[in-house]
């Protein structure tokens, strides 16, 4: 193997080459070593033979070798960008997280998930249920409650804005990002939730941050 895949390379017989590398590829045994050999597959699939479809297959399986490995994330975001299956891309991601991951990598995996299936496939409902499940792996996850906030003030409902308000409060802890928080929350707790008793919660909130807020006071 170690002399004939220089060889095919230099005869310029990909073809062959990639079976060679199929070979290794049965014969390791060790996770990190399959997903370099899976990547150095992608990249003959794609820049030597024209197989984009076949080069996302393996730069998928490489990940699920080694999900650490986060610059395989953006070869496969090419690749789907260029074969347009982000719905397959999607789902493999999904694999990888429920098999578990680190924590690190699950967020960066499920953060692009979550990017996909609401800028790529308009599915705002799994964008936000992937965003909930960074969110379980780190609560305080900035990018997920950025991104949730964004479907929520989407959507117009006034339930699920408060929630991630709430969230957001959990978490904050500059005064400064802290007040406008809690004014949109009591107001909308207030106005559009008829919730007087939670309401208040967050307008004692406002002033103790800032006693001289007329709103509050009202």
């Amino acid at each position: 193997l170690d002399v004939l895949e220089p060889a095919y390379e230099t005869l310029g017989q990909p073809r062959k080459q990639l079976e060679l590398m199929k070979v290794r590829l049965e014969l390791s045994r060790d996770a990190r070593e399959r997903a370099r050999l899976l990547g150095r597959m992608a990249s003959l699939e794609e820049e030597k033979l024209g197989e984009p479809d076949a080069a996302l297959h393996s730069r998928s399986r490489a990940l699920e070798e080694w999900p650490e490995d986060q610059a395989g994330l953006d070869h496969i975001e090419r690749l789907a960008d260029r074969t347009q299956r982000w719905a397959e891309a999607a789902a493999r991601l999904g694999g990888v997280l429920d098999r578990g991951v680190t924590s690190d990598s699950a967020r960066a995996i499920g953060l692009l998930r979550a990017r996909w299936l609401h800028e790529r496939m308009g599915d705002a409902a799994a964008a936000e249920a992937a965003l909930r499940a960074v969110l379980e792996i780190e609560a305080g996850c900035a990018d997920a409650l950025d991104r949730l906030e964004t479907l929520a003030r989407a959507s117009g409902e006034a339930p699920r804005i408060v929630e991630v308000l709430d969230r957001r409060l959990e978490h904050e802890h500059s005064q400064e990002r802290r007040h406008p928080l809690l004014r949109e929350a009591a107001g909308l707790r207030e106005s559009a939730l008829h919730d007087p008793e939670g309401a208040m919660t967050h307008w004692r909130g406002v002033l103790d941050l800032d006693g001289r807020d007329a709103e509050a006071h009202a």
